[in-house]
């Protein structure tokens, strides 16, 4: 998480520091853009800095607080991830790229815990997946979830190191983070 935060920090003072970039985002044409540039940027500050404290801090001892930092953490990261795709896109005039790799693992994650976990596949003709994490389900070390997939009518228990895949994931979003701040750089100097 940190280099996500240090390149956001750099975006943000590039931004504060190019006239021309300046220029470009105070134009009335451009209105939403800059609104969507300050609106990424505000969230993507608040998602890092609460995924890292929480980090820091761990779960809570209490399993009924832990499932409620669960359900916040997953859906902090995809507010970061939306984030980062907005800021990407604005500053380097491309598509962000299909998502891959660990961001799309952990996207797929907060979908099966915390997004649709009752009901996911069920909407788009895919088997259906019933998920939760039992009260005890673990931490950053190991998450402990319980699935039940239609298409093989089993229960399965898998194990995620959920550290190690948020780790990967900020990777990831740095270096997707730093090609946005390089393509500032060269629009706007």
């Amino acid at each position: 998480m940190n280099r996500i935060s240090e390149c956001r920090s750099r975006i943000y003072d590039h931004f504060h520091g190019s006239q021309t970039c300046q220029s470009h985002f105070f134009d009335k044409g451009h209105a939403d853009d800059y609104a969507a540039y300050y609106t990424a940027m505000y969230l993507l500050q608040d998602s890092t800095e609460g995924l890292s404290a929480h980090r820091e801090r761990g779960f809570a001892s209490d399993p009924l607080l832990a499932y409620i930092e669960l359900w916040g953490i997953m859906q902090a990261i995809i507010i970061q991830q939306d984030s980062i795709k907005k800021l990407y896109e604005l500053l380097t005039e491309t598509k962000f790229p299909k998502f891959i790799g660990k961001w799309k693992e952990i996207r797929h994650l907060r979908v099966q815990c915390s997004g649709h976990p009752v009901d996911k596949g069920e909407s788009r003709k895919q088997p259906t997946e019933r998920t939760f994490a039992g009260r005890s389900f673990g931490g950053y070390e190991k998450l402990s979830l319980e699935t039940y997939r239609e298409d093989s009518n089993q229960v399965q228990h898998p194990e995620i190191e959920l550290g190690t895949l948020i780790d990967a994931y900020a990777g990831e979003a740095s270096t997707f983070l730093e090609t946005a701040e390089t393509r500032m750089k060269e629009r706007w100097p």
